[in-house]
C-alpha cells in the first residue's frame, strides 16, 4: 500500500511540473478570419522571473483553407516597461509532412499548427499584451477556426 501511495505522489508531482505559463485560444466566429478581426491576449502578471518561448497557434479546417501559407502580424507590449514590438510571422504549409497529410482528401479534416515566434525574458510583475491579425492580401481567410498564443517556460 505504501509503495502505491509513493508512486501516486511522484506521478502527481511530475504532472504538476507544467512548463506552460499561458495558453489561450479565441474562437473565430464563422471560421473566417477577416482583416478587421484583431485578437488581443493579456498574459500576466507573472509571479517570478522566467524565460519563455512564445508561439502563435492556429486551428484550421484543412479543406476550407485554400492557401499554402499564412502571414500573421504580431504586435505586443511588455508592461510595466511599455516595450512595444511588431513581428511578422509567416508559416508555409506545403512541404511539411503533417500538413501534406492534413490536406489530402482522406486526411484529417481539422488540424492545429504551432508557430514559434520568439524567446522572451520576463520579470516578476511583468505582463504582456499580444495582438494578432492576419497579414494576407485577401480580406478573409476561410477555414481558420481558432487563434491563440502559448508561453512556455524554459525551466
Amino acid at each position: 500500500m505504501g509503495r502505491w501511495v509513493t508512486i501516486f505522489m511522484l506521478a502527481l508531482l511530475v504532472s504538476c511540473n507544467n512548463e506552460t505559463v499561458y495558453h489561450k485560444f479565441v474562437n473565430i466566429e464563422g471560421g473566417k478570419w477577416t482583416k478587421q478581426n484583431k485578437f488581443t491576449f493579456e498574459a500576466g502578471s507573472f509571479d517570478s522571473d522566467m524565460t519563455v518561448d512564445e508561439s502563435v497557434e492556429l486551428r484550421l479546417w484543412a479543406r476550407d483553407y485554400p492557401y499554402g501559407n499564412i502571414s500573421i502580424l504580431v504586435e505586443q507590449t511588455l508592461f510595466p516597461a511599455k516595450t512595444k514590438t511588431v513581428d511578422t510571422l509567416t508559416y508555409v504549409f506545403s512541404g511539411r509532412q503533417g500538413d501534406r497529410e492534413a490536406r489530402k482528401p482522406d486526411g484529417p479534416a481539422f488540424f492545429q499548427v504551432s508557430m514559434p515566434l520568439k524567446t522572451l525574458s520576463l520579470h516578476k510583475g511583468d505582463s504582456l499584451s499580444v495582438t494578432l491579425r492576419h497579414n494576407m492580401k485577401c480580406m478573409a481567410l476561410p477555414g481558420v477556426v481558432d487563434v491563440g498564443i502559448k508561453l512556455k517556460n524554459r525551466i
